[in-house]
């Protein structure tokens, strides 16, 4: 029996920790199989409403999938999340007053242990929190010994095939992290500057020469050519200068690549500190000068000792000093930032380890080009196959001590580079001269270098176990697009070259979760949603199901607290829905005859709504499939059919059939439901599986199968639905004049020359009269009879009695939602002729708008019609 109101207190702590025991998937089963790999949480801190998301739309899949049959593997896990979690660890110790640097490597890696511990504990509770069905059998780690191994396989089979080689690159580099960072790990925004116009004398010590205009001062220490466009007249005569301060001469090369129009359209070439000035000196034969150490200092000539920013301004002054800076302006400058520090980033060359990525990206473009790997909104194909035809080299080692370290050691004696391990053995001597005096390479590998594996890897990989046999590849990734690049491009590029399948045959990418207004989350701006704090408040069922009526793959996510509560009271709807079909239902018949149109009726729009779903949930088309259930509980079933059945109920002759219908409809909405809230739905379910003879091969609802229900009764739902209207509009038109919902008046439906309908109304009735709050006359013909006040709604017309109605009232209410709703029609007009507003706003706001615009005209046009209509009334 269920007690009282709905507590989620009460009833999801007992379901997170039965959910986290039931889930093990056995590779040995003859089932179908259906696999899907968690994007692994960093363990860096909590879990965000990002992740909250992310996961509950791999459960409503798993789900789902389970109840179809699939034997469903769900891998969680973690990452180690080098740089990231190094960082905040050091923040950590900084505030124990401890150093990273005089702790050493080993005595600091036993701090970020500690840190993983507790780390993944803390998730693993959180994740336990939303009501997850994953597999914590399968839990893995990008650092565990078995991933170690595959780590250190992929490295060996890589770099023994040649694509992964060492050498002096130009890199991004953070000099607060003190390590590269990849294209992907770089934050670019654009932000105020300026542009410096320095002039190049011919000779030293004269005013003559060319202005070059740059926006970074500093670097011209390093500067060995200065670059034309080959077509430029201004400079067809030029091919020597000198850099100021330094007095250097340089040669001016001529390169197609320079832009005339930029600044003097003379360009400073700095190759080890610029990426696109490296490439241009490597066609060009041009030597670097490294100016600047790993700390962001200044390694050259008189301002040797300074920081960059701070040389800037030295190098200024001293320019203007000499009468060599002709001027300098504002300028939008495209800004780098570490994507975890926030620190500017400096273009330097030092050596790094790289990962060749054109010849292996060219299968990975392939199989997305052919649908063997479906995204499932095409934008994001559009956006991985942009970037996948531009790719470039990927540097892969990082000057950090948290993470897998490179597998390469160098000889002390003869300088050779060797594997030292591949997964498999371990190598100490050198296999050119035999000496066991050797340096291991410090770097770790890049955390998306490990992240690239996770399909494959968490199942077995390099072995060929049972798992992976099973369920490799897996069927659907779930992640957000900010991670396409760095993430899911890799795995697709490491899955088909070591297993020579796609690692995944779906990708469901989802939006951000942006506040009510759209705006991005911030600690900041004081608009971050907490999801434990929204469980504890509403639940997970609430914020589960909030998530999936608002997920979408192609845009952003407006979430609001206001919005979970809404979806709190529908969690509320499904508790007092099914507490009132156990207090009423004894000893249910379960291969029943409906008896009464409204029986048949719900059971029709009941299969009407499976059917749907399930095409949504095959299309992953979660947002939809949660409305439609949605939409059929709360406004057919507890709106409709509850009310209607409490008055077949005191029918004998029918009673038994009604009870038949609640039960059955109530006990399969719990099965369409389940994906979305399993918690209250699961015990929902164990409570009439207790006074119930429910007939399941498990005794959790998780294993019960998805409903496969077909009740296809077209004239059933038409007059169903007619009748229901008649009830809606009677209600209406008594809202409309004033009349209280307890107000009995009198109605009149006219059925025209319909006796099918008069026949469905006569039979009806009682039920009619009573949801209505009417008493129902049933008059053949079209006339309205003098005195009532016709609906305005299509369909069946409705009248009701004028006696009693505040018609004046009514019309003044009208009236100033007329005026009201004619003054916003007209700013949103305006709004939508401003060709301003058009060139700026997204298409999506652009549409909301056109929407919105409709709406209020079909608005405004209703209003004036019953304006008009009243008023016939009132005058009299």
């Amino acid at each position: 029996m269920l007690e009282g109101q709905y507590d989620h207190k009460k009833i999801e702590p007992y379901w997170s920790e039965k959910f986290a025991e039931i889930f093990r998937a056995n590779p040995d089963t003859p089932k179908k199989k259906f696999c899907i790999t968690i994007p692994p949480p960093n363990i860096t801190g909590s879990l965000h409403i990002g992740h909250a998301l992310n996961m509950t739309i791999q459960d409503v899949i798993s789900r789902y999938k389970r109840m179809q049959g699939f034997e469903v593997l769900w891998v969680p896990g973690t990452d180690h999340a080098g740089i990231a979690t190094q960082h905040v660890v050091s923040r950590e110790l900084e505030k124990k007053g401890m150093k990273r640097e005089n702790l050493g490597r080993e005595e600091f890696l036993k701090f970020v242990d500690e840190w993983r511990e507790y780390s993944q504990k803390r998730i693993m509770e959180q994740m336990k929190k939303l009501c997850l069905s994953v597999d914590w059998s399968a839990n893995r780690f990008t650092l565990d010994e078995g991933y170690r191994k595959a780590v250190a396989k992929a490295f060996a089979e890589l770099y023994k095939r040649g694509f992964i080689y060492q050498g002096d690159y130009i890199v991004n580099w953070c000099p607060s992290c003190k390590t590269a960072l990849s294209d992907l790990e770089v934050e670019f925004s654009e932000e105020n500057g300026k542009l410096y116009y320095i002039l190049y004398p011919f000779e030293k010590g004269l005013r003559e020469g060319i202005y070059v205009a740059t926006t970074r001062p500093e670097t011209l220490l390093g500067d060995t050519a200065v670059a034309v466009h080959p077509e430029d007249k201004r400079y067809k005569d030029v091919n020597e200068v000198f850099v100021p301060l330094v007095w250097r001469k340089v040669k001016v090369i001529r390169d197609e690549k320079v832009d005339m129009n930029f600044g003097t359209g003379a360009v400073k070439i700095t190759p080890f500190h610029d990426f696109a000035d490296f490439e241009i000196a490597r066609e060009h034969k041009l030597e670097g000068i490294k100016i600047m150490n790993e700390d962001g200092v200044i390694t050259y000539g008189d301002y040797e000792g300074l920081d960059r920013f701070v040389a800037r301004k030295k190098i200024v002054e001293d320019l203007e000093k000499l009468g060599l800076l002709q001027k300098i302006e504002d300028y939008k400058i495209r800004i780098g930032k570490c994507y975890r520090c926030k620190t500017i980033v400096e273009p330097l060359v030092s050596k790094q380890w790289f990962l060749k990525m054109k010849e292996l990206s060219q299968k990975a473009i392939e199989v997305v080009e052919t649908n063997k790997v479906k995204f499932l909104a095409d934008q994001w194909k559009n956006l991985y196959l942009s970037w996948m035809r531009n790719v470039r080299d990927w540097c892969i080692s990082r000057q950090i001590w948290w993470g897998h370290q490179i597998p390469v050691s160098t000889c002390k004696e003869c300088g050779e580079k060797f594997l030292n391990y591949d997964g498999e053995q371990e190598w100490n001597s050198c296999p050119k001269c035999g000496s066991e005096k050797s340096e291991r390479e410090k770097d770790v590998l890049d955390t998306w270098f490990s992240s690239a594996l996770w399909p494959f890897a968490v199942l077995g990989w390099p072995e060929q176990t049972k798992k992976l046999k099973a369920f490799y590849p897996t069927d659907v990734l779930v992640t957000g697009f900010d991670i396409i690049f760095f993430w899911v491009a890799r795995m697709i590029v490491m899955g088909l070259f070591f297993t020579e399948e796609v690692p995944f045959r779906k990708v469901y990418v989802h939006g951000l979760i942006r506040d009510e207004k759209g705006q991005k989350m911030s600690k900041t701006k004081g608009n971050v949603l907490d999801p434990l704090d929204l469980i504890e408040k509403y639940g997970s069922d609430s914020l589960r199901f909030s998530l999936c009526v608002l997920s979408s793959q192609i845009k952003d996510i407006k979430l609001s607290e206001k919005t979970i509560e809404s979806y709190y009271h529908f969690m509320n709807k499904i508790w007092n829905a099914a507490k009132f079909v156990i207090m009423n239902v004894e000893n249910p018949k379960k291969n029943f005859q409906p008896k009464t149109l409204p029986q048949m009726w719900i059971l029709a729009k009941l299969s009407s709504c499976i059917e749907k779903a399930k095409e949504y949930f095959e299309d992953y088309k979660i947002n939809q499939a949660a409305m439609e259930i949605y939409e059929f509980f709360w406004n057919d079933f507890c709106d409709w059919y509850i009310e209607i059945s409490k008055v077949e109920m005191q029918d004998d002759k029918i009673s038994q059939s009604a009870k038949n219908t609640l039960f059955f409809v109530l006990e399969t909405s719990l099965r369409i439901l389940h994906p979305f809230c399993p918690a209250i739905t699961s015990h929902i379910w164990d409570e009439m599986r207790g006074k119930y003879d429910i007939e399941s091969e498990s005794e959790f609802l998780s294993y019960a199968p998805f409903p496969d229900f077909e009740y296809k009764e077209e004239t059933c739902l038409e007059f169903g639905e007619k009748l229901i209207s008649v009830a809606k509009e009677i209600r209406s038109i008594k809202d409309e004049v004033g009349f209280k919902v307890s107000d009995k008046v009198q109605a009149k439906v006219l059925t025209g020359d319909d006796k099918e309908l008069k026949r469905a109304l006569e039979e009806n009735i009682k039920w009619l009269e009573k949801l209505s709050g009417a008493n129902i006359d049933i008059i053949e013909g079209e006339e309205v009879p003098e005195g009532f006040i016709p609906s305005s709604g299509k369909g069946v017309v409705v009248a009701i009695s004028s006696e009693g109605a505040k018609l004046k009232e009514s019309i003044q209410k009208m009236g100033k939602e007329l005026a009201e709703t004619e003054k916003e029609f007209d700013r949103v007009k305006k709004r939508l002729s401003n060709t301003d507003f058009l060139e700026k706003a997204d298409t999506e706001v652009i549409q909301e708008h056109k929407k919105r615009l409709e709406e209020l005209g079909i608005r405004i046009e209703f209003l004036k019609k019953r304006i008009e209509i009243l008023s016939k009334f009132a005058n009299k």
